[in-house]
C-alpha cells in the first residue's frame, strides 16, 4: 500500500512540475500567439509593418496575434494555450506582434 501510494505521490508531482515550467520564462514574458514565424517572413513583415516596427535582423522569431497567457493556473482567461505558448522579449503591440520569441517548451 505505501509502494502505490509512493508512485502516486512521484506521479502526480511529475505531473504538476510539467504544468506549471510551461508558466515561466527565463526571457520576457508568457504568450500565447496563433503563429510563431521569423521576421523576415511575408506574414510577419506585413505585421511589423503595419505597427511600424523593424527587425535588424530577420531570422528573430516573431509571434503573431498574440495573447499573455496567466501565470497562475486556470486563473483567467488566458492560462490555456492551443496554438503556440512562447516567450517573447518585447510584446509592446497589442498582441498584433510579439518579438523575440522561443517556445516555452523547448521546441523551437
Amino acid at each position: 500500500m505505501f509502494a502505490k501510494l509512493s508512485v502516486v505521490a512521484i506521479l502526480t508531482a511529475i505531473a504538476v512540475a510539467q504544468t506549471t515550467t510551461v508558466n515561466k520564462c527565463n526571457v520576457g514574458s508568457l504568450q500565447c500567439c496563433q503563429s510563431v514565424q521569423k521576421g523576415s517572413s511575408e506574414a510577419a513583415q506585413k505585421q511589423l509593418a503595419a505597427v511600424g516596427a523593424l527587425l535588424g535582423n530577420g531570422d528573430i522569431l516573431v509571434g503573431l496575434q498574440c495573447n499573455p497567457i496567466s501565470a497562475a493556473i486556470g486563473a483567467g482567461t488566458g492560462s490555456n494555450c492551443n496554438a503556440n505558448p512562447v516567450c517573447c522579449k518585447n510584446n509592446s503591440f497589442n498582441g498584433v506582434v510579439a518579438i523575440g520569441c522561443v517556445a516555452a517548451n523547448g521546441n523551437a
